[in-house]
């Protein structure tokens, strides 16, 4: 089993948000608006069997990755131009 961190619903009912860039110049605002929750898991390997599992059955989906996507995840200045767009 493995321990992972899942995101609980926004404290105050709002859309939940989580500002990934440094927000120290706004001090005293939340940087998110939700808490976690800790579950422990089992990971398999589902190899071969992606088609088997969706999102709305296994709370998560195979996706197929992009050469263009892999080239450019080397930085943080290039995942953020290169990646953030695709996973909104």
């Amino acid at each position: 089993m493995i321990f992972l961190k899942f995101y609980a619903f926004s404290v105050d009912d709002l859309k939940s948000f989580n500002y990934l860039d440094e927000i120290e110049s706004l001090e005293g605002l939340l940087k998110r608006n939700f808490d976690d929750a800790d579950i422990f898991v089992t990971i398999n390997d589902i190899r071969d069997q992606e088609s088997l599992y969706n999102l709305n059955d296994n709370a998560f989906t195979i996706l197929k990755i992009s050469s263009f996507i892999k080239k450019n995840f080397i930085s943080k200045k290039s995942i953020k131009a290169n990646y953030y767009s695709k996973v909104e």
